[in-house]
């Protein structure tokens, strides 16, 4: 994506979509940022679901007592989670570079999902002009973009990539959110390494999988 411009001047865009005079392949560029809208929110779904987990474990309730609404709070409890958290040692390389990825994902995010959307600029490669407006105390600041199809795919395959990772760690934190807080001894290996079977097996199944996971992941009486 390209640099932000100089500050803009207030204004509305009032007009259909598609419009008069949008580029005959429009349909894939609109086709392209409802499929990224889609992927994006299932794995931010899923990330919030897997900190719930996290905040249910015993051992996490000196945690944040309100649960974090924007992603920087989210990121800090994350990390926090799996640098404090014995149980989740073994995760936590993955977990941060999962978030590190996640992060930068989530500032594309915002330019595509709360931009203003202006005209196509190019046919060839599709590509179309955003206005992002951004507030800070009593400063307003308007930043142009551009934004072609291949950047918006791009930004959609690392949002089904990241949900992808997010898979694994989500697996363990659900058998480990069953399992009893190990009193006499936190540095013992937890049980997840008899579930990777499973879970390579869950990695193709169809996209109804989590109900299954989750029932498979209860503590058994």
């Amino acid at each position: 994506m390209s640099e932000p411009a100089a500050k803009k001047t207030l204004q509305i865009t009032v007009k259909s979509t598609p419009f008069i005079d949008d580029p005959a392949n429009a349909s894939e560029f609109y086709a392209a940022l409802g499929r990224a809208l889609f992927l994006w929110g299932r794995f931010e779904n899923c990330f919030v679901n897997a900190l719930m987990i996290i905040r249910n474990m015993p051992e996490a309730q000196h945690l944040d007592a309100e649960f974090p609404v924007s992603w920087k709070r989210r990121a800090e409890l994350w990390r926090r989670a799996f640098k404090d958290l014995p149980r989740l040692h073994q995760y936590r390389d993955k977990a941060n570079a999962l978030i590190r990825d996640a992060m930068e994902a989530q500032r594309v995010r915002v330019i595509f999902f709360h931009g203003d959307w202006q005209e196509f600029t190019s046919s060839d490669p599709l590509t179309a002009k955003v206005i992002m407006t951004t507030h800070k105390k009593d400063k307003v600041t308007f930043a142009t973009y551009t934004a072609s199809l291949a950047q918006i795919e791009d930004f959609a395959s690392e949002c089904d990539a990241l949900n992808i990772r997010l898979l694994e760690l989500f697996w363990a934190l659900s058998v480990l959110g069953g399992q009893p807080w190990p009193q006499e001894d936190p540095t013992q290996p937890q049980p997840v390494e008899r579930h990777r079977r499973l879970f390579r097996m869950l990695l193709r199944m169809p996209p109804n999988w989590l109900p299954m996971l989750m029932r498979l992941s209860s503590p058994r009486k």
